[in-house]
């Protein structure tokens, strides 16, 4: 089985086509926050703490807005390159780690730029909670921690770490 080039961004390596079953031990970065016991609600969405580039953004999880998204002054503080996509789309590629209840997810994702300031520095549309099978908790309080099942299935560059810090690979 061939294995593609492995990146480094910061404190995580994320393999773009990552062996299936051999088990990867990524470590959770001591910064990440932990999820809120009450997160901020802007407009009826979700806002949470996120951790990339070795600094802490806002990010907002938006079930009804299609792709994900960052603000061109976030993508500037956070000293992202934007460029032009395959798809034509002003976009940042970044690795990106979202606290769940008992762990997070660390996704490299593509996020369109955008000039309109939102809730959040971050947005992640359907296209980021499909990828992922990401579940909103029942009482709107943050991400529910994903089954066994949806983690052995994640697509390329998308992981679950539980809190005690190992990265599960299938």
């Amino acid at each position: 089985m061939k294995r593609s080039q492995d990146h480094v961004i910061g404190f995580v390596c994320v393999a773009s086509s990552p062996p299936k079953g051999i088990a990867s031990h990524l470590p959770r970065h001591p910064d990440l926050p932990s999820l809120p016991s009450h997160p901020f609600l802007s407009q009826g969405t979700m806002i949470l703490p996120g951790f990339t580039n070795s600094k802490t953004v806002s990010v907002s999880v938006e079930p009804n807005t299609p792709l994900s998204t960052i603000t061109l002054s976030s993508a500037h503080r956070l000293q992202l390159l934007p460029l032009f996509n395959h798809l034509g789309r002003y976009a940042c590629d970044v690795v990106l780690s979202v606290p769940t209840r008992g762990g997070s997810y660390t996704s490299h994702v593509s996020l369109g730029c955008s000039h309109t300031p939102g809730g959040a520095e971050i947005a992640l549309g359907s296209d980021w909670i499909s990828a992922c099978s990401a579940t909103l908790s029942d009482d709107g309080s943050g991400l529910e921690d994903p089954g066994l099942s949806i983690i052995s299935s994640l697509p390329a560059g998308h992981y679950w770490t539980p809190s005690n810090g190992t990265t599960i690979v299938y």
